[in-house]
């Protein structure tokens, strides 16, 4: 890879799989199916994707991420996040 070491690249690898890793255990709980690990995998933006399927990933992965927060939220009671901010 240009412009950044072997090392940098492996430890940046291991931190996005490690992250996707956390992820998939915090919306599924410690167990999860196989074919709905390969979903997750599917929209979750890794390092060894072309630019172009990165970007289309990241953008999905904001996407759910964003309508997960602003679900939680809602369960805690508050109406937005400008709400539950104020409240923190």
């Amino acid at each position: 890879m240009v412009g950044i070491s072997n090392k940098d690249y492996n430890d940046l690898k291991n931190l996005t799989t490690k992250d996707l890793n956390t992820y998939i255990n915090q919306i599924t709980g410690a167990a999860v199916g196989a074919s709905e690990e390969k979903r997750l995998k599917g929209v979750v933006p890794t390092i060894d994707s072309p630019e172009s399927v990165f970007e289309s990933n990241l953008s999905q992965f904001n996407n759910f991420a964003n309508a997960d927060l602003e679900s939680a939220i809602k369960n805690y009671g508050f109406s937005d996040i400008a709400s539950a901010k104020q409240a923190l």
